[in-house]
């Protein structure tokens, strides 16, 4: 298990961005981002043509990556959309480094 944290650090910290352009190792994050920014403008964040005018205004190629997930996690994700994608990516991968590393060590605490 302690090998996922070196393998997340690689992908989190060296390539947060986009995959087809910069990394972030899955394009899952940049869907997120952008669902969370149509929310918070009230707009259907399922719409597949919004997402990808979204996409095209951050400087993205439009790609076939959408946000399809509950609406929760754009609303979780609502106080990362006024920062730039590169740092929100960070902010969320850091987020998430600190979830692997505090269940790695309640997994080796409990067994």
């Amino acid at each position: 298990m302690l090998l996922l944290v070196p393998l997340y650090l690689r992908t989190a910290w060296t390539t947060p961005v986009d995959y087809h352009d910069r990394g972030l190792g899955a394009a899952d994050f940049k869907a997120y981002y952008i669902a969370s920014r149509l929310l918070s403008q009230g707009q259907n964040i399922y719409d597949t043509e919004l997402q990808q005018r979204e996409s095209v205004a951050l400087g993205y190629p439009p790609d076939r990556t959408f946000y399809l997930y509950p609406s929760i996690l754009a609303t979780v994700l609502l106080p990362l959309h006024n920062f730039p994608l590169p740092t929100a990516a960070l902010i969320w991968n850091t987020l998430n480094l600190w979830l692997l590393v505090g269940t790695i060590w309640l997994l080796t605490s409990v067994y």
